[in-house]
């Protein structure tokens, strides 16, 4: 009887004692007898064996073994993920529509084939009202001036920038509704009416935020945003014709990412005389639209002010619209009794048993093992609810006891298996299996397409038009286990714990929620003398954020998140402080000869490009950004306007500085060690047909 061996390794015995005797000569050139009876021979033909028998034995190692493996590393494979989803919906003409969390949706045209979603909570808000009303009036009035995006908002595939290019205090983004936007307050008594305000943030061409492992984001950001009702529509253009309006939760985190803003009608108020030093009482909300911004005609108008800028990135939107929910792929199902393979319901004495849903993939699953045949709808509640028939799921049966009521479930597949009664408890013989709770959903099929028509199940939404407002992502199916492990090999290539100054780099870079530029890391030495604590050495770390600004510049919110994220990962003994770069302004005036084909005003406005993509703090010099603290060098500033097409030669070139910068008599810009450059306005002129080519300056 021979051993089945797996045809996994593609050489044997012979191909490695082959492989050995032709490497004899590589390594001991003297060694000339390589026939049998050789005693080093031997050694090779027992090497041999020796490496088969472990290739045999690794052939054997499965996907058990790696999960076990995973497990000890403290990971395991992914279970799959349900897709989410942002839905607008727009009730019937004239209606409105108290909507809660939990509200089932079918995406696709046949019930019998759809994929179901579910409605989410926004925050602490379980319930919104839907009303008959839209925004169809986007303004955006800063320092600049004063801009109309209505058309754009209405347009897909295009954006707008909320707050303008620089987004500076003082700011504003003016939204128009073609009607009152909150219902009616009912009774007296009753909860004011929220309303859901959605924002698509326009990320096209911004690098993804960062991520650290499953670490969460604690970026707050340091920005301030004001969103106020206009309440004297004659006074629209002073801070005293706007009132605050009660914001219950920002799901934008204040207009930084996509989601939405939930605010409540604010409250019916007697605008009496207040008491001395007592602030004036807020106004109720607008019987009336009214016009302002030199408008068409009467709208109900809010805006949002930035009181406190620090944008990295100006926020530009895609679209802002009334009426937006978040809903996920996933259905709950309540008292669903599970069957064997064979079909059967009742459980048998037999270890390891495996039962099955009716659907797959299950997201969440809470089992009651309950005495004899049960159709579950009629079993008591009381009973599914008896902590004796409660059984719990693990992901391992390692460590358990033979009594624990516990279960393995296989998320991907739809199925839970039992323990053998050595770990875990092996059901009584002639129980049912009962589902008290199921979450159906996940997975990559999820993604549904943006033209798959939406609808209610209930019947009584079926009024209400849903379309999304976003796309549907972030399903994925289950991880395979060599998926898993090809992940956890990657992950621990990451640096976790900080120790050198590549480490606080790569660290800081991985601040999780921020869409960061470059870092840099530095060991100050402490002062000379040794019984200072005031100035002892630190590790500083200066980041700088992704940015469309010349100058890139971290917000003290920005900061504060790669501080927090450097404690965590930092030695104990480290001292970290965080700060931003310091910035040099650097102007070039040169004198440059053409090719005499070459056009004048095409090639000023190239050179001056030219030099500005060199001169860049986060994409220039050779690409990757300017090195910290790197100087300037005339000479390079030459050879970057003579690389422009149709130059000939660099007449005369001067350099200037702004900022901590020192211009050398040599004419090169001296940065410190943090320092970065950016480029000043460039004074370049051009002659054509000069003969003075080829002379020094």
């Amino acid at each position: 009887m021979t051993l089945d061996v797996p045809d996994l390794g593609d050489r044997d015995y012979a191909a490695y004692l082959a492989e050995a005797r032709r490497r004899i000569p590589t390594y001991a050139e003297e060694w000339t007898d390589h026939n049998a009876h050789d005693p080093g021979i031997a050694f090779l033909e027992l090497f041999a064996w020796l490496a088969e028998t472990y290739v045999y034995q690794l052939d054997r190692f499965g996907d058990r073994q790696i999960r076990k493996y995973l497990e000890l590393l403290g990971d395991a494979p992914k279970a799959p993920l349900a897709a989410s989803v942002a839905l607008r919906l727009a009730p019937a003409s004239g209606s409105t529509v108290d909507l809660t969390t939990g509200m089932v949706l079918a995406a696709g045209i046949d019930r019998r084939t759809a994929f179901f979603f579910e409605t989410t909570a926004l925050g602490p808000v379980d319930s919104v009202s839907v009303v008959d009303a839209a925004v169809d009036r986007v303004v955006v009035d800063h320092v600049g001036g004063r801009v109309d995006n209505s058309v754009v908002n209405d347009t897909e595939g295009m954006g707008f920038l909320a707050f303008g290019p620089d987004a500076t205090a003082g700011s504003q983004l003016y939204l128009g509704f073609d009607d009152d936007p909150f219902p009616e307050v009912g009774a007296p008594g009753d909860p004011s009416p929220r309303v859901a305000l959605g924002v698509a943030y326009d990320d096209r061409g911004l690098p993804t935020p960062a991520t650290h492992g499953e670490e969460p984001s604690t970026f707050d950001p340091s920005v301030e945003l004001a969103w106020e009702f206009c309440v004297d529509y004659d006074r629209w253009y002073a801070n005293d014709g706007w009132d605050p309006l009660p914001v219950v939760f920002d799901g934008t985190n204040h207009l930084y990412e996509s989601g939405s803003v939930v605010f409540e009608r604010p409250a019916e108020s007697d605008v009496g005389v207040p008491a001395p030093g007592a602030p004036d009482p807020t106004r109720s909300w607008p019987a009336r639209p009214g016009v302002i911004l030199d408008d068409d005609r009467a709208r109900y108008w809010l805006r949002c002010v930035v009181e406190v800028g620090g944008y990295e990135i100006p926020p530009r939107l895609s679209a802002v619209a009334l009426n937006v929910v978040p809903a996920v792929h996933r259905r709950t199902v309540h008292n669903e009794t599970l069957t064997r393979a064979d079909g059967r319901a009742e459980t048998t004495a037999h270890p390891g048993q495996v039962f099955e849903f009716d659907d797959a993939p299950v997201l969440e699953a809470d089992i009651a093992v309950v005495p004899g045949p049960a159709d579950a709808a009629a079993v008591d509640p009381a009973e599914l609810a008896d902590p004796a028939n409660v059984w719990h799921a693990v992901k391992s049966f390692d460590g358990q006891g033979p009594e624990a009521r516990v279960f393995l479930l296989d998320t991907m597949d739809g199925r839970l298996t039992f323990g053998d009664e050595v770990a875990g408890a092996v059901p009584t013989a002639g129980s049912s299996v009962v589902a008290t709770r199921t979450v159906y959903g996940g997975g990559s099929a999820g993604n549904v397409s943006p033209t798959v028509p939406w609808q209610f199940v209930d019947e009584e939404l079926a009024d209400v038009s849903v379309s999304p407002f976003s796309d549907a992502t972030g399903g994925t199916d289950a991880e395979t286990v060599k998926a898993a492990l090809a992940r956890v090999r990657r992950d621990l290539q990451l640096p976790y714990r900080a120790v050198t100054a590549d480490d606080y780099r790569a660290v800081a870079k991985r601040t999780p929620g921020l869409r960061f530029g470059r870092a840099h890391a530095t060991v100050v030495s402490a002062a000379d003398d040794p019984d200072a604590c005031t100035d002892r050495g630190e590790v500083r770390v200066v980041v700088v954020p992704y940015g469309t600004h010349p100058q890139p510049v971290p917000s003290a919110g920005f900061l504060d998140a790669v501080r927090c994220h450097l404690a965590k990962h930092a030695l104990v003994t480290d001292r970290v402080t965080v700060h931003p770069p310091s910035y040099v302004g650097v102007g070039v005036s040169a004198v440059v000869s053409l090719a005499p084909t070459a056009a004048v005003a095409e090639r000023t406005v190239a050179i001056t490009e030219a030099l500005e993509a060199f001169i860049h703090p986060l994409s220039g010099f050779d690409g990757d950004g300017w090195p910290f603290g790197r100087s300037v060098y005339r000479s390079e500033l030459h050879e970057v306007i003579e690389a422009v097409e149709g130059v000939d030669c660099v007449v005369d070139l001067s350099v200037t500085a702004r900022g901590a910068g020192r211009v050398g008599p040599d004419g090169d810009v001296a940065l410190d060690e943090t320092g970065l450059p950016y480029s000043l306005d460039h004074e370049v002129v051009v002659e054509v047909d000069t003969d003075t080519c080829g002379e020094e300056f």
